[in-house]
């Protein structure tokens, strides 16, 4: 199974993802619902990073 981010997508305040899913596994899955977190930190120092869903 992939998933790929193609674009992302401004409109005023919101932000849209364009995604794409691919499954080659021949098993079907149903997505239900896909959480996605942008994390902002520094690589160098793990003490600031910070998620946000």
């Amino acid at each position: 199974m992939r998933l790929q981010l193609q674009k992302v997508v401004y409109n005023a305040s919101e932000v849209y993802l364009v995604i794409e899913v691919k499954n080659n596994s021949g098993i079907d899955f149903e997505i239900d619902y896909l959480n996605i977190y942008r994390t902002n930190g520094n690589k160098k120092r793990k003490a600031s990073f910070q998620r946000l869903q």
